[in-house]
């Protein structure tokens, strides 16, 4: 396979982003559950907006990994690069972005599932949010105080909620809704919003691979499509080793 070394850095970079991943979605967990007051909330702010970093980093060595698997011609050493991303680019529709059309070419299957209704709205509510932690306003908190605790949620951008109402309901990713409709703003309870998107992250990562795997073994002649059907189980089950993280997370 050509780029083969490349390819495995690639892929030992995304299993490494992905336990990151579930480091910082843990401290996440553990932050939001402390007793609030500013230093909390800027604890909270830190690990959140490393996640956000981790899951676009997963996404962007994803792409990668499928450029160099099916030869799509990008280089990470060329100009070509900035056309390898799995998010929308400026306003021109996905399935005409050239990374989407030479992924389409080389695997249909592949490419009509990242651009699939949910699998899309969910890649590209990440980068709004992205965006605004490196180049925009700052994501900001806000205490709600009840009779038992004080909760604390955070403002995200409202192309979040827009991408995502395109085949989610919002309520289901920590969407606080009367908050949200007082405010004029877009609030979310930022620990439900992870694990949410954890969960769902995680399936298009690991989805992903065994439609890779698939392809792969389909290309074997018949005694080693024989031979890959004994590793079937395991390769179907942790193709990258880290890829069934949100299995087993203690949410």
């Amino acid at each position: 396979l050509k780029d083969y070394d490349l390819i495995i850095n690639l892929s030992q970079s995304l299993s490494d982003r992905l336990s990151l991943l579930l480091k910082a979605l843990i401290k996440v967990k553990y932050s939001n559950y402390k007793s609030h007051n500013n230093i909390s909330s800027h604890d909270l702010m830190y690990h959140f907006s490393y996640l956000i970093i981790l899951f676009t980093g997963c996404l962007d060595n994803l792409a990668w990994i499928l450029n160099y698997i099916y030869q799509l011609e990008f280089s990470l050493y060329n100009k070509t690069k900035i056309s390898v991303r799995l998010q929308k680019q400026n306003k021109k529709s996905k399935d005409e972005q050239p990374f989407y059309q030479k992924l389409k070419f080389a695997n249909t299957d592949i490419s009509n599932y990242l651009l699939s209704d949910k699998v899309s709205s969910l890649i590209d509510c990440i980068y709004p949010i992205r965006d605004t932690l490196q180049h925009r306003e700052f994501i900001k908190p806000l205490f709600v105080d009840n009779k038992i605790n004080r909760h604390i949620l955070f403002e995200l951008p409202k192309e979040v909620k827009s991408e995502l109402e395109t085949a989610f309901s919002i309520d289901d990713f920590g969407f606080e809704q009367e908050i949200s409709s007082l405010m004029g703003r877009d609030f979310y309870d930022i620990y439900g919003f992870s694990i949410r998107l954890h969960s769902k992250f995680i399936d298009i990562i690991d989805s992903t691979f065994k439609k890779v795997i698939i392809s792969q073994i389909s290309k074997l002649s018949k005694s080693e499509q024989a031979e890959s059907e004994k590793n079937k189980i395991n390769c179907f089950n942790n193709p990258l080793g880290t890829l069934k993280l949100g299995s087993s997370i203690p949410y």
